[in-house]
């Protein structure tokens, strides 16, 4: 089997790899973080005041940087979706295929910048209307710093030599 499909460990390792970062994705700028709402697929999603702040408050800010390099709310099997690549361009929850593609981020730890791969967009926020979508990078914009509960320095530092 290992000459056949001599990659396969890569894209379906034996054991599963743990989460590269996970926990609420929080604005570095102020005290919101990403809130999809136990939204469906499809659907847009936006900022609100961190759970892990307010008390008795509900919603959905437990995320998951996955080995397949998406995010998606811990223990759902949508994640998070890039299908254009324009100013201001919208993320949607979408069924998770571990293809990447559309659904490949990294998170650089260096800059706080959650970029998304194929479109070279960073996560960005509007805070007056608590929208969320992807933006030209710019490591002078406090709007696109964005900090996880925790993360794995290692995953995700040998990810970004990846990716540079």
């Amino acid at each position: 089997m290992e000459n056949i499909a001599f990659d396969l460990p890569q894209y379906y390792p034996p054991v599963p790899l743990p989460p590269y970062a996970t926990g609420e994705i929080r604005s570095m700028n102020n005290s919101l973080c990403i809130d999809t709402k136990h939204a469906n697929e499809q659907a847009t999603f936006g900022l609100d005041l961190c759970l892990r702040d307010h008390q008795g408050r509900s919603g959905e800010q437990d995320f998951e940087l996955e080995w397949r390099q998406d995010i998606r709310p811990k223990g759902r099997y949508l994640c998070f979706d890039v299908s254009q690549r324009s100013k201001r361009t919208s993320i949607v929850l979408f069924a998770c295929h571990g293809m990447r593609g559309n659904q490949h981020f990294v998170y650089d730890i260096n800059n706080y910048h959650i970029l998304h791969v194929t479109t070279r967009l960073c996560l960005d926020c509007d805070l007056e209307s608590r929208q969320v979508f992807m933006e030209q990078c710019n490591t002078k914009s406090n709007t696109q710093r964005w900090i996880f509960s925790s993360y794995n320095e290692t995953l995700i530092l040998k990810d970004l030599q990846e990716f540079f």
